[in-house]
């Protein structure tokens, strides 16, 4: 039987929700929602319509009393804009004035998403956000102010183009979903000239606020980072000397994994883990057997689609097929085959990737028909699972191949849809081939050789054959396809730490992903419930510098302690 609350809240979903895809609520609507909010706080809220009825709910929050913080009070600045990251944003700027800061929370009036259609914001959107953001500095005794940046668009000049035309391209292949850009396509087209615009405004804006700004930053706060305008004030805060530090949803559900320091994908909070372990016993021998445990079963867990924590599950097949069946199945040979595995397509075009190949693309094509020209064994192409979600599939390694001519009878591709458990074919290669995947270190862990294409955290950490660009990429290939002997057995040891690391204590539990779970623990309640003690390491982590990270370390991680059961 479906609960009343629940019901409710689904048919707002499918009714209510529709009627504002292409409007806002006016002065008197918003009023009405206003007045109307004891009722309609029993829904999921909708940023496009509902936030009149939540944010002055929500502001409670700061005037309730807050266990002692973790690090210094700051004066700290967020960016935000897109429907669903304005509401986290909000409740995120309300939190840590909950826990003592003062928060700037600097937005551009945009509820649409950033690659989704229509991409130009409706009519009204910022007047409707004036409406409910102005009086959150008052709601909250001046602990949280909200500004609209449009002001300062045009006010200063672009001063980073190189970045900007690198940062471009990359928003384009995360609209189009394609990591081949031709611009005599209207759409890429289009594309080009959208976000061409949209990197130029905001960087311009970002030059203007942080130059013209009274306020003194210590800390910018940005969610992801890595893309759109985010990357553009993540660059410039940078560039003005700003702390920085970034968050995004990674691995686990319910979790934020956070970067002190840069954008998001760069996975710099591992660095300071590996250098200052000996401050949380990651050198001691019965911490890092307990880790290399944990790392299995994690590992395990991904096998099987199974764990309740990840926020995602790919492989169809959790039955594992034996040895034997397997290698009839593909009709390859144990040791006797090169494992590729790419990421999907679109998705690997961020920047920071993009020292050793240009892009995904590149990497794969040229790898492939290196190893075919370089080697009697099997090449197999394990295309990424999320390849053929909806979407996600205008461009297939498959026909990134077809289109680079690259056919041979020792080359074998699975499709993103097969049975094929990935997880199976690990300890079966000789050496693996990945771009920026998350199997490299699962490879690693199986005492595998592992070469990436991409400049990835665990590259960086020294779990793959040492590359620095595409020469020495090849130079290294050579030596692994004329069998040449790497030390695999203690690098499988340093991956699985590293995995344990990364995919659980590095995973900052959080108490909202979606507006079904601020519905269900609204942050007036969150406060007040014994279940915050989950998310205060979070919240203080998130406010902090690289270097007051660092050396609050031992506090905030206990390697002998399950965050997450």
């Amino acid at each position: 039987m479906i609960r009343p609350r629940l019901f409710f809240q689904s048919l707002a979903i499918k009714v209510v929700d529709p009627l504002f895809l292409n409007r806002h609520p006016g002065h008197l609507l918003t009023a009405v929602i206003r007045g109307m909010g004891p009722l309609l706080r029993n829904l999921q809220p909708n940023d496009r319509w509902s936030l009149p009825a939540f944010a002055a709910d929500w502001a409670l929050i700061v005037n309730q009393p807050s266990p002692p913080l973790q690090g210094s009070a700051k004066s700290i600045f967020i960016f935000t804009c897109y429907r669903g990251q304005f509401t986290l944003d909000l409740i995120a700027s309300l939190l840590l004035a909950w826990r003592g800061h003062w928060v700037v929370l600097g937005y551009f009036p945009k509820l649409r998403s950033p690659i989704k259609e229509p991409l130009r914001d409706s009519p009204g959107a910022q007047a409707y956000l004036h409406r409910i953001l102005d009086p959150i500095e008052a709601l909250t005794g001046g602990r949280v102010s909200c500004v609209d940046l449009t002001e300062h668009i045009g006010r200063a000049p672009v001063r980073d183009v190189a970045f900007l035309t690198r940062q471009i391209r990359s928003d384009v292949i995360l609209k189009v979903h394609k990591e081949r850009l031709d611009l005599d396509d209207p759409e890429v087209h289009s594309a080009f000239i959208y976000y061409e615009q949209v990197a130029t405004r905001a960087q311009s804006a970002a030059w203007s606020w942080f130059e013209t700004t009274s306020r003194r930053f210590d800390l910018c706060l940005i969610a992801n980072g890595a893309s759109f305008e985010a990357a553009q004030f993540l660059h410039v805060a940078k560039a003005r000397g700003i702390p920085v530090t970034t968050f995004e949803k990674f691995a686990f559900a319910k979790a934020r994994t956070i970067t002190h320091g840069a954008a998001f994908f760069n996975f710099d909070d591992l660095d300071v883990l590996l250098a200052d372990g000996g401050r949380i016993g990651l050198n001691q021998p019965r911490i890092r057997r307990e880790l290399v445990d944990r790392a299995w079963r994690l590992l395990s867990q991904r096998h099987k689609s199974s764990g309740s924590a990840w926020g995602w599950q790919y492989q169809k097949n959790t039955r594992s097929l034996r040895e034997d069946e397997l290698l009839q199945c593909l009709n390859i040979k144990s040791n006797g085959f090169v494992l590729v595995c790419p990421n999907v397509p679109f998705d690997a075009g961020y920047d920071g990737w993009l020292a050793i190949f240009p892009s995904m693309r590149d990497w794969l094509t040229r790898t492939v028909e290196y190893l075919l020209r370089h080697t009697d064994m099997q090449v197999v192409v394990r295309a990424h699972p999320a390849e053929c979600r909806p979407t996600f599939d205008r461009e297939k390694v498959t026909d990134v191949l077809a289109e680079a001519g690259i056919a041979s009878p020792n080359l074998v591709i699975i499709p993103g849809d097969s049975d094929i458990n990935t997880y199976d074919l690990m300890p079966l290669c000789s050496f693996a081939a990945v771009f920026a995947s998350t199997t490299g270190v699962e490879i690693a862990m199986h005492e595998k050789p592992v070469i990436a294409g991409a400049s990835v955290y665990y590259s960086r950490c020294g779990l793959t054959v040492p590359v620095t660009d595409a020469d020495t990429y090849f130079q290294q290939l050579d030596r692994l396809v004329t069998g040449e002997q790497f030390d695999c057995e203690r690098k499988a040891e340093d991956a699985a730490i590293i995995y344990a690391l990364f995919h659980y204590y590095l995973q900052w539990p959080y108490p909202y992903d979606k507006p079904s779970q601020v519905a269900a623990l609204p942050p007036k309640s969150l406060g007040q419930s014994p279940r915050v003690a989950e998310y205060i390491r979070t919240l203080d982590s998130l406010a902090m510098t690289q270097s007051e990270f660092r050396e609050a370390l031992p506090e905030l991680i206990d390697l002998s302690k399950d965050y997450w059961t």
